[in-house]
């Protein structure tokens, strides 16, 4: 075992001077384990910072579709004040036309207590 292993394997461990003193006289009796232990910890490393990138990119994902989200929100609260503006003016939009209107509004026009 080399210098860089030990102190891997030490910082892993967290091992105090003695105990790495103990390693080092054992004359390689751990090495096997030490070598197992330390593929481990290079393959967790691995797969942690794998999912640290997938959970980045998820986050960036998530937050895109809540944009979105607001944006198709934000555009059917115009499309209600539109739709009111009309119905004030008495203008008729036709039943296909309010049908649809009331379509996009029932489906993206949130505003109820969540409390």
């Amino acid at each position: 075992m080399n210098s860089e292993e030990l102190d891997l394997a030490s910082d892993i461990l967290r091992l105090d001077s003695e105990e790495k003193k103990e390693l080092l006289a054992s004359g390689g009796r751990y090495d096997g384990e030490v070598a197992r232990l330390l593929d481990s910890y290079r393959k967790y490393s691995e797969l942690l910072e794998r999912k640290l990138s997938l959970d980045s990119r998820y986050a960036s994902l998530n937050y895109k579709l809540y944009e979105t989200f607001m944006e198709v929100h934000k555009n059917t609260i115009i499309i209600s004040a539109l739709k009111s503006e009309v119905s004030i003016k008495k203008i008729e939009l036709g039943g296909e036309a309010e049908d649809r209107i009331d379509r996009l509004l029932k489906k993206y026009l949130i505003i109820e207590k969540f409390y």
